[in-house]
């Protein structure tokens, strides 16, 4: 699953924010991953988690380069009955995030490009959320919901305020729609990067939040599981005990002058099975121009 919010602003005031993002990565707790850390020695200067399910060792859910590139992957939610059983386990779509923020000599529709002929006719779905930050910050979305939506559909996002989740074309769910204007009042009070701290705190509370946004028609008509499930699903931050929840909690705050917070926590261990603590890993530094591009050049 996961959910995504972000504030894009064009044109900030000095010391305020041209970017606010917070992100929740749910998996299953038994998939092994890397915490947060910079990709040396392949791609220095790069930040994210990583992948280290046999065989897609490597992929991410969330990356950001120096030069202010961030790829987010989320997962487009279907029933079981319509979710493909995966046997080619190099097909991780978590090396879709990866080419964003390895690529620098291609433009987001370039990349778009390269991810649709990975992809190929693999029917497991996604959502690829791209940003580009340095300069005036713009965010493009690839989603593929399966073929009975029509295959892939782009789409290159206005500014303000926005919130992606899990939801297939059309379908909307409460979780999205109620965590956006949270979302959208924690922006409004703090605005200012001084308090970044603060707003950091807050960001993190709204992603930690339990709360059921249930019923929900939206999750039913697409999940179409048990309701005990879909109520789990229904809330911002998941926990399915034992076996599914939120693992990784991300937020990326980059003001006017480029100056950028990456901060993720990681859970370590199972919650309600075995003592739980969170990995966390805090990078402060401004952005880069593009200038050594080909340090990043993509190698997957």
């Amino acid at each position: 699953m996961c959910i995504l919010f972000a504030f894009v602003n064009p044109k900030p005031e000095p010391g305020g924010y041209k970017i606010i993002l917070a992100s929740n990565r749910d998996e299953s707790f038994s998939r092994p991953a890397l915490p947060a850390h910079e990709w040396l020695p392949t791609h220095s200067g790069v930040y994210g988690g990583q992948d280290m399910q046999p065989g897609k060792e490597g992929g991410t859910w969330l990356a950001m380069n120096k030069h202010g590139r961030i790829s987010v992957l989320l997962n487009v939610g279907q029933s079981d009955s319509e979710t493909i059983t995966v046997t080619d386990p190099t097909s991780g779509r978590g090396f879709y995030a990866i080419e964003w923020v390895t690529n620098m000599d291609q433009n987001m529709k370039g990349i778009f490009n390269i991810v649709k002929e990975k992809h190929g006719n693999r029917q497991q779905t996604f959502r690829l959320v791209v940003f580009d930050t340095n300069g005036e910050p713009k965010v493009g979305t690839l989603t593929y919901a399966g073929s009975k939506f029509d295959g892939f559909h782009e789409e290159f996002l206005p500014p303000g305020i926005h919130a992606l989740g899990n939801n297939a074309p059309g379908i909307t769910w409460n979780k999205i729609a109620n965590g956006k204007k949270q979302f959208e009042a924690i922006v409004q009070q703090t605005n200012i990067w001084n308090n970044r701290k603060e707003l950091l705190c807050s960001l993190i509370d709204l992603l930690g939040s339990r709360e059921k946004h249930w019923p929900d028609p939206g999750i039913e008509e697409q999940m179409k599981g048990s309701d005990f499930v879909m109520q789990r699903l229904s809330a911002i931050f998941v926990d399915v005990p034992k076996f599914y929840g939120t693992r990784t909690q991300t937020v990326i705050l980059i003001n006017s002058e480029n100056e950028t917070l990456f901060y993720e926590r990681t859970m370590d261990g199972v919650p309600d099975d075995q003592p739980m603590t969170w990995i966390e890993s805090y990078h402060e530094f401004p952005l880069e121009s593009e200038k050594r591009s080909q340090h990043f050049t993509s190698r997957f």
